[in-house]
Protein backbone atom coordinates (compact mmCIF):
# COMPACT_ATOMS: atom_id res chain seq x y z
CA UNK A 1 0.00 0.00 0.00
CA UNK A 2 1.03 3.57 -0.64
CA UNK A 3 0.67 5.18 2.40
CA UNK A 4 1.42 8.70 1.21
CA UNK A 5 -2.08 8.30 -1.56
CA UNK A 6 -4.98 8.83 0.87
CA UNK A 7 -6.85 9.72 -1.93
CA UNK A 8 -7.75 6.27 -3.36
CA UNK A 9 -9.41 3.07 -2.07
CA UNK A 10 -6.53 0.52 -0.92
CA UNK A 11 -6.11 -2.94 -0.38
CA UNK A 12 -3.16 -4.72 1.56
CA UNK A 13 -1.81 -7.51 3.53
CA UNK A 14 1.23 -8.27 6.59
CA UNK A 15 2.15 -10.30 8.75
CA UNK A 16 3.00 -9.94 12.46
CA UNK A 17 4.00 -11.93 15.13
CA UNK A 18 2.31 -12.57 17.97
CA UNK A 19 3.69 -14.61 20.80
CA UNK A 20 5.87 -16.22 18.56
CA UNK A 21 2.50 -17.06 15.93
CA UNK A 22 2.49 -15.44 12.63
CA UNK A 23 -0.63 -13.26 11.89
CA UNK A 24 -1.80 -12.40 9.01
CA UNK A 25 -3.57 -9.02 8.83
CA UNK A 26 -5.93 -8.19 5.21
CA UNK A 27 -6.32 -4.23 5.19
CA UNK A 28 -8.56 -2.06 3.50
CA UNK A 29 -8.69 1.78 3.20
CA UNK A 30 -11.74 4.03 1.82
CA UNK A 31 -11.41 7.96 1.78
CA UNK A 32 -13.79 9.81 3.53
CA UNK A 33 -15.03 13.02 3.81
CA UNK A 34 -13.06 13.21 7.03
CA UNK A 35 -10.21 10.69 6.93
CA UNK A 36 -9.42 7.23 5.86
CA UNK A 37 -11.90 4.66 6.80
CA UNK A 38 -9.83 0.98 7.57
CA UNK A 39 -11.11 -2.36 8.49
CA UNK A 40 -8.28 -4.92 9.14
CA UNK A 41 -9.46 -8.38 8.93
CA UNK A 42 -7.08 -10.83 11.30
CA UNK A 43 -6.67 -14.56 9.89
CA UNK A 44 -4.64 -16.83 12.69
CA UNK A 45 -4.51 -19.98 10.61
CA UNK A 46 -3.52 -21.62 13.97
CA UNK A 47 -6.68 -20.68 14.77
CA UNK A 48 -8.51 -22.15 11.66
CA UNK A 49 -11.04 -24.82 11.94
CA UNK A 50 -10.37 -27.47 9.14
CA UNK A 51 -13.04 -30.07 10.43
CA UNK A 52 -16.66 -29.73 8.95
CA UNK A 53 -17.90 -32.01 12.38
CA UNK A 54 -15.75 -28.64 14.45
CA UNK A 55 -17.47 -25.72 12.50
CA UNK A 56 -20.57 -26.23 15.82
CA UNK A 57 -23.44 -27.13 12.45
CA UNK A 58 -26.46 -28.52 13.43
CA UNK A 59 -26.04 -32.22 12.92
CA UNK A 60 -28.13 -32.35 9.75
CA UNK A 61 -26.71 -29.70 8.51
CA UNK A 62 -23.07 -31.72 8.76
CA UNK A 63 -24.65 -34.78 7.33
CA UNK A 64 -26.02 -32.62 4.18
CA UNK A 65 -22.67 -31.14 3.20
CA UNK A 66 -20.73 -34.82 3.47
CA UNK A 67 -23.62 -36.17 1.04
CA UNK A 68 -22.71 -33.44 -1.18
CA UNK A 69 -18.61 -33.85 -1.54
CA UNK A 70 -19.75 -37.13 -2.34
CA UNK A 71 -20.60 -36.07 -5.78
CA UNK A 72 -17.20 -36.76 -8.27
CA UNK A 73 -18.66 -34.17 -10.29
CA UNK A 74 -20.54 -30.73 -10.52
CA UNK A 75 -20.95 -27.50 -8.68
CA UNK A 76 -21.13 -26.83 -5.02
CA UNK A 77 -21.53 -22.95 -4.03
CA UNK A 78 -21.02 -21.61 -0.84
CA UNK A 79 -23.04 -18.03 -0.50
CA UNK A 80 -22.99 -15.07 1.81
CA UNK A 81 -21.61 -12.12 2.44
CA UNK A 82 -17.99 -11.02 2.88
CA UNK A 83 -17.04 -12.18 6.41
CA UNK A 84 -19.62 -14.69 6.80
CA UNK A 85 -16.84 -17.65 6.92
CA UNK A 86 -17.61 -19.18 3.69
CA UNK A 87 -13.66 -19.38 2.93
CA UNK A 88 -13.14 -21.46 6.20
CA UNK A 89 -16.11 -23.58 5.05
CA UNK A 90 -14.45 -24.68 1.67
CA UNK A 91 -11.42 -25.18 3.44
CA UNK A 92 -13.22 -27.87 5.77
CA UNK A 93 -14.86 -29.49 2.48
CA UNK A 94 -11.64 -29.48 0.90
CA UNK A 95 -10.04 -31.23 3.96
CA UNK A 96 -12.86 -33.34 4.33
CA UNK A 97 -12.56 -34.89 0.26
CA UNK A 98 -8.64 -34.73 0.08
CA UNK A 99 -6.77 -37.83 0.65
CA UNK A 100 -3.86 -39.83 -1.12
CA UNK A 101 -4.10 -39.61 -4.97
CA UNK A 102 -6.91 -36.93 -5.22
CA UNK A 103 -5.65 -34.29 -6.90
CA UNK A 104 -6.90 -30.93 -5.47
CA UNK A 105 -6.15 -27.55 -6.95
CA UNK A 106 -7.46 -24.03 -5.90
CA UNK A 107 -7.35 -20.44 -7.16
CA UNK A 108 -7.74 -17.71 -5.00
CA UNK A 109 -7.61 -13.82 -4.25
CA UNK A 110 -5.84 -13.75 -2.31
CA UNK A 111 -4.66 -17.51 -1.24
CA UNK A 112 -6.16 -16.51 2.85
CA UNK A 113 -4.20 -20.06 4.68
CA UNK A 114 -1.89 -22.22 3.36
CA UNK A 115 -3.12 -25.83 2.92
CA UNK A 116 0.16 -28.89 2.82
CA UNK A 117 -1.10 -30.57 0.11
CA UNK A 118 -2.83 -28.86 -2.08
CA UNK A 119 -2.14 -26.87 -5.05
CA UNK A 120 -2.87 -23.08 -4.63
CA UNK A 121 -2.51 -20.31 -7.32
CA UNK A 122 -2.92 -16.58 -6.29
CA UNK A 123 -4.76 -14.18 -9.27
CA UNK A 124 -2.67 -11.66 -10.31
CA UNK A 125 -4.94 -9.48 -12.35
CA UNK A 126 -2.60 -7.37 -13.63
CA UNK A 127 -0.47 -9.93 -14.72
CA UNK A 128 -2.95 -11.30 -16.30
CA UNK A 129 -3.70 -14.07 -14.22
CA UNK A 130 -7.48 -13.73 -13.87
CA UNK A 131 -9.82 -16.77 -12.26
CA UNK A 132 -10.81 -17.37 -15.78
CA UNK A 133 -7.18 -17.47 -17.20
CA UNK A 134 -6.05 -19.35 -14.06
CA UNK A 135 -8.89 -21.78 -14.14
CA UNK A 136 -8.29 -23.14 -18.01
CA UNK A 137 -4.75 -23.43 -17.09
CA UNK A 138 -5.79 -26.01 -14.19
CA UNK A 139 -8.08 -27.90 -16.43
CA UNK A 140 -4.88 -28.80 -18.18
CA UNK A 141 -3.40 -30.07 -14.70
CA UNK A 142 -5.39 -32.68 -14.50
CA UNK A 143 -7.18 -32.46 -11.31
CA UNK A 144 -10.29 -34.39 -9.21
CA UNK A 145 -11.46 -31.26 -7.44
CA UNK A 146 -11.35 -27.45 -8.44
CA UNK A 147 -11.77 -24.36 -5.97
CA UNK A 148 -12.65 -21.52 -7.29
CA UNK A 149 -12.79 -18.80 -4.86
CA UNK A 150 -15.03 -16.97 -6.38
CA UNK A 151 -17.57 -16.45 -9.31
CA UNK A 152 -17.44 -12.73 -10.06
CA UNK A 153 -18.48 -12.59 -14.01
CA UNK A 154 -19.90 -14.43 -16.83
CA UNK A 155 -16.55 -16.29 -18.44
CA UNK A 156 -15.41 -17.71 -14.82
CA UNK A 157 -18.71 -19.08 -14.25
CA UNK A 158 -18.78 -20.50 -17.75
CA UNK A 159 -15.81 -22.64 -17.28
CA UNK A 160 -16.66 -23.58 -14.03
CA UNK A 161 -20.12 -25.37 -15.47
CA UNK A 162 -17.75 -26.77 -18.07
CA UNK A 163 -15.14 -28.20 -15.94
CA UNK A 164 -18.17 -29.90 -13.51
CA UNK A 165 -19.76 -31.02 -16.74
CA UNK A 166 -16.52 -32.35 -18.40
CA UNK A 167 -16.12 -35.00 -14.85
CA UNK A 168 -14.55 -32.39 -12.32
CA UNK A 169 -16.01 -31.32 -9.10
CA UNK A 170 -15.75 -27.71 -8.75
CA UNK A 171 -16.40 -25.66 -5.47
CA UNK A 172 -16.92 -22.23 -5.24
CA UNK A 173 -18.83 -19.35 -3.90
CA UNK A 174 -21.11 -16.14 -4.51
CA UNK A 175 -22.21 -13.42 -2.90
CA UNK A 176 -26.36 -13.82 -2.64
CA UNK A 177 -28.36 -13.96 0.13
CA UNK A 178 -29.88 -17.46 0.38
CA UNK A 179 -29.03 -20.56 -1.49
CA UNK A 180 -32.33 -20.08 -3.88
CA UNK A 181 -30.99 -16.56 -5.03
CA UNK A 182 -27.50 -18.74 -5.96
CA UNK A 183 -29.36 -19.64 -9.31
CA UNK A 184 -31.22 -16.70 -10.00
CA UNK A 185 -27.26 -14.75 -9.32
CA UNK A 186 -25.92 -16.97 -12.34
CA UNK A 187 -28.51 -16.23 -14.22
CA UNK A 188 -27.89 -12.74 -14.04
CA UNK A 189 -24.46 -13.32 -14.98
CA UNK A 190 -25.01 -15.37 -18.44
CA UNK A 191 -24.91 -18.61 -17.75
CA UNK A 192 -28.21 -20.95 -19.28
CA UNK A 193 -30.48 -22.53 -16.92
CA UNK A 194 -30.66 -25.78 -18.42
CA UNK A 195 -26.65 -25.50 -17.58
CA UNK A 196 -27.06 -25.05 -14.08
CA UNK A 197 -29.59 -27.73 -14.03
CA UNK A 198 -27.30 -30.01 -15.07
CA UNK A 199 -24.23 -29.05 -13.26
CA UNK A 200 -25.58 -28.00 -9.79
CA UNK A 201 -25.15 -29.97 -7.25
CA UNK A 202 -26.06 -28.17 -3.98
CA UNK A 203 -26.07 -24.68 -2.85
CA UNK A 204 -25.06 -23.76 1.03
CA UNK A 205 -25.94 -20.07 2.31
CA UNK A 206 -24.07 -19.33 5.48
CA UNK A 207 -23.86 -16.99 8.23
CA UNK A 208 -21.68 -16.29 11.37
CA UNK A 209 -23.68 -16.23 14.53
CA UNK A 210 -21.80 -15.66 18.22
CA UNK A 211 -21.51 -18.40 20.68
CA UNK A 212 -22.42 -17.11 24.48
CA UNK A 213 -19.74 -17.11 26.98
CA UNK A 214 -20.51 -20.58 28.97
CA UNK A 215 -18.96 -18.81 32.19
CA UNK A 216 -21.62 -15.89 32.58
CA UNK A 217 -24.45 -16.59 30.24
CA UNK A 218 -27.72 -16.05 32.28
CA UNK A 219 -31.42 -16.85 31.87
CA UNK A 220 -33.36 -14.60 30.01
CA UNK A 221 -36.31 -13.87 32.09
CA UNK A 222 -37.72 -10.82 30.26
CA UNK A 223 -40.89 -11.37 28.29
CA UNK A 224 -39.62 -11.84 24.49
CA UNK A 225 -40.92 -10.12 21.10
CA UNK A 226 -44.33 -10.37 20.53
CA UNK A 227 -43.52 -11.35 16.94
CA UNK A 228 -41.25 -14.08 18.10
CA UNK A 229 -44.22 -15.89 19.86
CA UNK A 230 -44.82 -18.40 17.35
CA UNK A 231 -41.20 -19.39 16.85
CA UNK A 232 -40.60 -20.35 20.75
CA UNK A 233 -42.66 -23.07 22.57
CA UNK A 234 -44.02 -21.85 25.90
CA UNK A 235 -41.43 -22.54 28.71
CA UNK A 236 -38.51 -22.60 26.94
CA UNK A 237 -35.59 -21.34 28.33
CA UNK A 238 -33.41 -18.50 26.88
CA UNK A 239 -30.25 -16.59 27.63
CA UNK A 240 -28.65 -13.81 27.39
CA UNK A 241 -24.97 -12.43 27.02
CA UNK A 242 -23.94 -10.62 30.63
CA UNK A 243 -19.78 -10.40 30.20
CA UNK A 244 -17.23 -11.35 32.34
CA UNK A 245 -13.32 -11.62 32.03
CA UNK A 246 -13.01 -14.23 29.96
CA UNK A 247 -15.12 -13.40 27.32
CA UNK A 248 -13.56 -9.38 27.51
CA UNK A 249 -16.94 -8.32 28.88
CA UNK A 250 -18.72 -9.08 25.58
CA UNK A 251 -20.61 -12.30 26.77
CA UNK A 252 -19.79 -14.08 23.79
CA UNK A 253 -16.88 -15.99 23.34
CA UNK A 254 -16.09 -17.79 19.74
CA UNK A 255 -18.69 -18.25 16.78
CA UNK A 256 -20.49 -20.81 15.03
CA UNK A 257 -21.79 -21.06 10.99
CA UNK A 258 -25.84 -21.26 10.75
CA UNK A 259 -26.34 -22.71 6.92
CA UNK A 260 -28.91 -23.50 4.68
CA UNK A 261 -28.46 -26.29 2.14
CA UNK A 262 -29.91 -26.56 -0.82
CA UNK A 263 -29.69 -30.13 -2.63
CA UNK A 264 -30.44 -30.62 -6.27
CA UNK A 265 -33.19 -32.85 -6.07
CA UNK A 266 -35.10 -33.77 -9.64
CA UNK A 267 -38.19 -31.03 -8.32
CA UNK A 268 -35.62 -28.19 -7.52
CA UNK A 269 -33.56 -29.18 -11.29
CA UNK A 270 -36.82 -28.66 -13.14
CA UNK A 271 -37.87 -25.44 -11.19
CA UNK A 272 -34.34 -24.36 -12.40
CA UNK A 273 -34.49 -25.76 -15.84
CA UNK A 274 -38.38 -23.93 -16.16
CA UNK A 275 -36.29 -20.12 -14.97
CA UNK A 276 -38.69 -20.19 -12.27
CA UNK A 277 -38.24 -17.72 -9.58
CA UNK A 278 -35.69 -18.01 -6.44
CA UNK A 279 -38.91 -18.10 -4.26
CA UNK A 280 -40.20 -21.32 -5.90
CA UNK A 281 -37.35 -23.13 -6.04
CA UNK A 282 -36.68 -22.23 -2.60
CA UNK A 283 -40.11 -24.06 -1.73
CA UNK A 284 -39.22 -27.10 -3.69
CA UNK A 285 -36.18 -27.15 -1.64
CA UNK A 286 -37.70 -26.86 1.51
CA UNK A 287 -40.03 -29.67 0.53
CA UNK A 288 -37.09 -32.09 -0.11
CA UNK A 289 -35.83 -31.15 3.60
CA UNK A 290 -34.01 -27.61 3.57
CA UNK A 291 -33.97 -25.62 6.48
CA UNK A 292 -33.79 -21.95 6.23
CA UNK A 293 -31.29 -19.94 7.98
CA UNK A 294 -33.56 -18.81 10.72
CA UNK A 295 -34.08 -22.33 11.01
CA UNK A 296 -31.27 -23.14 11.67
CA UNK A 297 -30.02 -20.21 13.86
CA UNK A 298 -33.29 -20.95 16.25
CA UNK A 299 -32.27 -23.93 16.52
CA UNK A 300 -29.02 -23.28 18.13
CA UNK A 301 -30.79 -20.55 20.18
CA UNK A 302 -33.44 -22.94 21.40
CA UNK A 303 -30.18 -25.15 22.66
CA UNK A 304 -28.80 -22.10 24.89
CA UNK A 305 -25.72 -21.63 22.13
CA UNK A 306 -26.75 -18.15 21.65
CA UNK A 307 -29.02 -15.47 22.32
CA UNK A 308 -32.28 -13.92 20.39
CA UNK A 309 -30.59 -10.62 19.67
CA UNK A 310 -27.60 -12.44 18.38
CA UNK A 311 -29.60 -13.91 15.56
CA UNK A 312 -32.16 -11.09 14.93
CA UNK A 313 -28.90 -8.88 14.37
CA UNK A 314 -27.67 -11.74 12.05
CA UNK A 315 -30.90 -12.80 9.77
CA UNK A 316 -34.79 -11.67 9.31
CA UNK A 317 -37.87 -13.05 10.84
CA UNK A 318 -39.18 -15.24 8.26
CA UNK A 319 -41.93 -13.02 6.36
CA UNK A 320 -45.97 -14.11 6.70
CA UNK A 321 -48.52 -13.11 5.13
CA UNK A 322 -51.14 -14.15 7.30
CA UNK A 323 -49.42 -12.50 10.80
CA UNK A 324 -52.68 -12.50 13.14
CA UNK A 325 -53.77 -15.55 12.89
CA UNK A 326 -58.12 -16.42 12.69
CA UNK A 327 -59.77 -17.24 15.68
CA UNK A 328 -61.08 -19.97 13.79
CA UNK A 329 -57.81 -21.68 12.60
CA UNK A 330 -57.40 -25.22 12.97
CA UNK A 331 -54.85 -25.88 15.39
CA UNK A 332 -53.59 -28.65 13.91
CA UNK A 333 -53.39 -27.30 10.53
CA UNK A 334 -49.24 -27.88 9.45
CA UNK A 335 -49.04 -25.37 6.99
CA UNK A 336 -50.56 -21.89 5.58
CA UNK A 337 -51.18 -21.01 1.79
CA UNK A 338 -49.81 -18.25 -0.21
CA UNK A 339 -50.17 -16.86 -3.49
CA UNK A 340 -46.57 -16.38 -3.95
CA UNK A 341 -44.68 -16.69 -7.69
CA UNK A 342 -48.39 -16.75 -9.37
CA UNK A 343 -49.27 -20.35 -8.13
CA UNK A 344 -50.53 -21.67 -4.41
CA UNK A 345 -47.76 -23.19 -2.41
CA UNK A 346 -47.68 -24.19 1.33
CA UNK A 347 -45.93 -22.14 4.10
CA UNK A 348 -44.46 -24.18 7.02
CA UNK A 349 -46.55 -23.36 10.27
CA UNK A 350 -43.60 -22.12 12.50
CA UNK A 351 -45.41 -23.73 15.59
CA UNK A 352 -44.69 -27.04 14.13
CA UNK A 353 -41.42 -26.20 13.03
CA UNK A 354 -40.47 -25.25 16.39
CA UNK A 355 -41.68 -27.89 18.05
CA UNK A 356 -39.64 -29.96 15.73
CA UNK A 357 -36.30 -28.24 16.30
CA UNK A 358 -37.14 -28.88 20.26
CA UNK A 359 -38.11 -32.71 19.23
CA UNK A 360 -34.35 -32.48 17.52
CA UNK A 361 -33.01 -31.57 20.78
CA UNK A 362 -34.33 -33.45 23.00
CA UNK A 363 -34.50 -36.74 21.45
CA UNK A 364 -30.65 -37.77 21.72
CA UNK A 365 -29.75 -41.63 21.69
CA UNK A 366 -28.45 -42.57 24.64
CA UNK A 367 -24.78 -43.36 24.90
CA UNK A 368 -22.76 -46.01 26.21
CA UNK A 369 -20.91 -43.49 29.02
CA UNK A 370 -24.40 -43.12 30.53
CA UNK A 371 -23.91 -46.75 32.35
CA UNK A 372 -23.38 -48.17 35.16
CA UNK A 373 -20.20 -49.81 35.90
CA UNK A 374 -21.58 -52.79 38.05
CA UNK A 375 -24.72 -54.21 38.67
CA UNK A 376 -27.47 -52.71 41.11
CA UNK A 377 -27.24 -54.36 44.43
CA UNK A 378 -30.13 -53.91 47.27
CA UNK A 379 -28.48 -51.81 49.85
CA UNK A 380 -31.57 -51.93 52.55
CA UNK A 381 -33.18 -48.67 54.12
CA UNK A 382 -30.45 -46.30 54.52
CA UNK A 383 -32.66 -43.53 52.49
CA UNK A 384 -35.57 -43.86 54.18
CA UNK A 385 -38.02 -41.33 53.90
CA UNK A 386 -35.79 -38.92 51.91
CA UNK A 387 -37.22 -37.52 49.04
CA UNK A 388 -34.30 -37.26 45.83
CA UNK A 389 -35.10 -35.39 42.77
CA UNK A 390 -33.12 -37.33 39.38
CA UNK A 391 -32.42 -34.62 36.52
CA UNK A 392 -31.11 -35.86 33.43
CA UNK A 393 -32.46 -36.31 30.02
CA UNK A 394 -31.53 -40.19 29.48
CA UNK A 395 -34.78 -42.20 30.41
CA UNK A 396 -32.97 -45.09 30.51
CA UNK A 397 -30.23 -43.66 32.84
CA UNK A 398 -32.61 -42.07 35.16
CA UNK A 399 -34.84 -45.35 35.56
CA UNK A 400 -31.69 -47.25 36.30
CA UNK A 401 -30.80 -44.95 39.00
CA UNK A 402 -34.63 -45.13 40.50
CA UNK A 403 -34.38 -48.62 40.50
CA UNK A 404 -31.17 -48.18 42.55
CA UNK A 405 -32.30 -45.92 45.35
CA UNK A 406 -35.71 -46.67 45.43
CA UNK A 407 -33.88 -50.04 46.69
CA UNK A 408 -31.96 -48.47 49.39
CA UNK A 409 -35.83 -46.55 50.48
CA UNK A 410 -35.31 -43.25 48.59
CA UNK A 411 -38.36 -41.36 47.73
CA UNK A 412 -37.86 -40.88 43.56
CA UNK A 413 -39.02 -37.95 42.10
CA UNK A 414 -37.49 -37.18 38.16
CA UNK A 415 -37.03 -34.17 35.41
CA UNK A 416 -35.98 -34.82 32.34
CA UNK A 417 -34.66 -30.65 31.42
CA UNK A 418 -33.67 -27.37 33.50
CA UNK A 419 -37.67 -26.22 33.64
CA UNK A 420 -39.48 -29.25 34.41
CA UNK A 421 -36.43 -29.47 37.91
CA UNK A 422 -37.37 -26.27 38.75
CA UNK A 423 -40.98 -27.00 38.56
CA UNK A 424 -40.34 -30.07 40.77
CA UNK A 425 -38.33 -28.51 43.23
CA UNK A 426 -41.17 -26.28 44.42
CA UNK A 427 -43.68 -29.50 43.74
CA UNK A 428 -42.06 -31.59 46.07
CA UNK A 429 -39.58 -29.80 48.06
CA UNK A 430 -36.58 -32.67 47.49
CA UNK A 431 -34.43 -33.34 50.65
CA UNK A 432 -31.34 -33.71 47.81
CA UNK A 433 -31.08 -33.53 43.89
CA UNK A 434 -29.07 -35.38 41.52
CA UNK A 435 -28.83 -33.12 38.92
CA UNK A 436 -27.08 -33.74 34.78
CA UNK A 437 -25.44 -31.00 33.19
CA UNK A 438 -26.02 -31.71 29.91
CA UNK A 439 -29.88 -30.80 29.31
CA UNK A 440 -31.95 -29.60 26.46
CA UNK A 441 -33.36 -26.19 26.82
CA UNK A 442 -32.10 -24.84 30.65
CA UNK A 443 -28.91 -26.66 31.30
CA UNK A 444 -28.03 -27.42 34.08
CA UNK A 445 -25.58 -24.78 35.09
CA UNK A 446 -28.24 -22.73 34.77
CA UNK A 447 -30.45 -25.04 36.84
CA UNK A 448 -27.82 -24.75 40.06
CA UNK A 449 -27.43 -20.79 39.45
CA UNK A 450 -31.52 -20.61 39.47
CA UNK A 451 -31.34 -22.47 43.02
CA UNK A 452 -28.55 -20.86 44.58
CA UNK A 453 -29.94 -17.18 43.69
CA UNK A 454 -33.48 -18.45 45.91
CA UNK A 455 -33.68 -18.72 49.22
CA UNK A 456 -36.27 -21.15 49.34
CA UNK A 457 -33.77 -23.57 47.76
CA UNK A 458 -30.19 -22.59 47.99
CA UNK A 459 -29.37 -24.91 51.03
CA UNK A 460 -30.58 -28.11 49.12
CA UNK A 461 -27.64 -29.89 48.74
CA UNK A 462 -26.81 -30.69 44.90
CA UNK A 463 -24.56 -33.79 43.10
CA UNK A 464 -23.29 -32.81 39.75
CA UNK A 465 -23.73 -36.15 37.82
CA UNK A 466 -21.96 -35.52 33.98
CA UNK A 467 -19.91 -37.34 31.49
CA UNK A 468 -17.75 -33.78 31.08
CA UNK A 469 -15.85 -34.95 33.98
CA UNK A 470 -12.93 -32.61 33.15
CA UNK A 471 -11.32 -30.75 36.31
CA UNK A 472 -12.38 -27.47 35.06
CA UNK A 473 -15.66 -28.51 34.58
CA UNK A 474 -15.70 -30.00 38.38
CA UNK A 475 -13.70 -26.39 39.52
CA UNK A 476 -16.94 -24.25 37.54
CA UNK A 477 -19.41 -26.82 39.41
CA UNK A 478 -18.36 -26.20 42.98
CA UNK A 479 -17.98 -22.43 42.18
CA UNK A 480 -21.62 -22.10 41.67
CA UNK A 481 -22.59 -24.08 44.59
CA UNK A 482 -22.41 -27.87 44.30
CA UNK A 483 -22.10 -30.21 46.83
CA UNK A 484 -20.51 -33.07 45.36
CA UNK A 485 -19.27 -34.43 41.65
CA UNK A 486 -20.07 -37.54 39.95
CA UNK A 487 -18.65 -38.10 36.63
CA UNK A 488 -20.60 -40.65 34.25
CA UNK A 489 -19.83 -43.97 33.99
CA UNK A 490 -20.40 -44.40 37.21
CA UNK A 491 -20.23 -47.24 39.98
CA UNK A 492 -24.39 -47.98 41.82
CA UNK A 493 -22.79 -48.18 45.39
CA UNK A 494 -21.43 -44.91 44.36
CA UNK A 495 -24.30 -42.90 43.78
CA UNK A 496 -25.89 -43.86 46.92
CA UNK A 497 -23.24 -43.85 49.49
CA UNK A 498 -22.20 -40.88 48.51
CA UNK A 499 -25.68 -39.24 48.55
CA UNK A 500 -26.00 -40.89 52.61
CA UNK A 501 -22.93 -38.95 53.05
CA UNK A 502 -24.18 -35.92 51.83
CA UNK A 503 -26.98 -35.78 53.98
CA UNK A 504 -25.15 -36.76 56.67
CA UNK A 505 -23.42 -33.51 56.21
CA UNK A 506 -25.74 -31.69 55.87
CA UNK A 507 -27.52 -32.41 58.55
CA UNK A 508 -24.48 -31.52 61.10
CA UNK A 509 -24.20 -28.24 59.38
CA UNK A 510 -28.16 -27.14 58.96
CA UNK A 511 -28.15 -26.25 63.58
CA UNK A 512 -25.12 -23.87 62.06
CA UNK A 513 -27.19 -22.50 58.97
CA UNK A 514 -30.16 -21.87 61.06
CA UNK A 515 -28.34 -19.70 64.31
Amino acid sequence: MDIADRLRPQDGRARIGINGVPVDLRISTLPSAVGEKVVVRVLDSSRTVLDLSSLGLNTDEVEGIRTLLEYRDGVILVTGPTGSGKTTTLYSAIRHVQSEGVNIVTVEDPVEYRLQGIVQVQVHEKAGLTFAAALRSILRQDPDVVLVGEIRDRETATIAIQASLTGHLVLSTLHTNDAANAVTRLVDIGVESYKIASALRGVVAQRLMRRLCTTCKEVWVEAIPEKLHRWIPPDTPLYRAVGCPECAMTGYQGRFSILEVLNITPEVERAITNDESAERIAEAGRKAGMRSLWESGLAHVLRGESTIDELLRVVDVPYEEDETPSPDRDKRTSGRTSRASGGETKRPDPAVIAAELVGEITDKPISTEFELLEPIEADGGAGHGVKVLLVDDEDQLRKVMRDLLERDGYDVSEAADGVEALDQVDRHAPDIIVLDLNLPGLDGYGVLSHLRSRPATENIPVVVLTAKGDEDNEVRVFEMGADDFLSKPFRAKALSARLQALLQRTRRVAPRRDT
